[in-house]
């Protein structure tokens, strides 16, 4: 763990233009209209920038960017996107270059009921001339091998919003391509399946994390999100037909997604 801890304050910056082509294919992905140079990127779409080109001889045998470099190399572990949170203090404007910091913030080791669990807590802060956006908490989970979560002890609640999705592998593979991301649970069905023994291809949570904020947005247009959190609960994967649904709690939002009568991914929003 000493060695772990070593990592902590590393940080790197990545510069890119929020260029409208890849804000329209984003737009293709996800059905909605397109946007235009000037206007607002909608919450979420920064994860589709930034993202490092790296050659195959830098990436490990799950399609993930090797690790030992920027990351902590943990040997034997499955790694994890478990969640995050966000403040959003000014809009990114498309059409204009912005600049990503990203900064290790914290590692912990934790036992959970399926073995040892090391948690890496990475700030993102995105700016625009030199104007801080958006600050970003995410956390990544590093866990040993085990069989994969079917459902969840979260009890679902009654809901006063709610959009349904239903997704195929086609979605999958069109926001990996858009965030650069070669987790091959995602898009090699004998991986996810044998090697890391889901039941199919995995939805990035990210992606469920978009939808869930999406649905609130779609249904109150005259709120403005102030923060918002997200965790992944367990793991959906394709086919899957789901919910994103929520309710109001006075100045905030509670989010979930839900398969039949489970929660996977949780999430609040904070607004004004």
């Amino acid at each position: 763990m000493n060695k772990l801890k070593n990592y902590i304050g590393k940080s790197e910056e990545a510069f890119e233009d929020i260029n409208i082509h890849q804000v329209q294919k984003i737009c293709a992905t996800f059905g909605v209209k397109e946007l235009k140079v000037g206007e607002s990127l909608p919450h979420l779409w920064q994860w589709c920038f930034f993202v490092k080109a790296l050659d195959p001889s830098k990436l490990g045998r799950d399609g993930h960017p090797r690790l030992g470099e920027f990351l902590p190399l943990i040997e034997d572990r499955n790694r994890m996107w478990a969640g995050g949170r966000f403040k959003f203090l000014k809009d990114l404007i498309i059409g204009k270059e912005a600049k990503k910091k990203t900064t290790i913030k914290d590692i912990q080791e934790k036992e959970g009921r399926s073995g040892k669990l090391t948690f890496v807590t990475l700030l993102h802060e995105y700016f625009q001339n030199d104007t801080l956006c958006i600050s970003e908490e995410q956390d990544i989970v590093y866990k040993e091998p085990s069989k994969p979560k079917t459902s969840s002890d979260v009890p679902l609640e009654k809901c006063e919003f709610k959009e349904s999705f239903n997704l195929d592998s086609t979605l999958l593979f069109r926001y990996s391509a858009l965030t650069f991301n070669g987790h091959k649970i995602h898009y090699d069905f004998p991986y996810a399946t044998e090697v890391e023994g889901y039941k199919g291809l995995v939805i990035h949570g990210p992606l469920l994390a978009t939808f869930m904020i999406n649905t609130f947005s779609k249904h109150h247009k005259d709120k403005k999100i102030l923060e918002y959190s997200y965790q992944g609960l367990r793991p959906l994967c394709v086919p899957s037909t789901f919910r994103a649904e929520g309710r109001l709690e006075g100045k905030s939002a509670s989010l979930w997604i839900a398969e039949g009568e489970s929660i996977a991914h949780r999430g609040k929003v904070i607004f004004k």
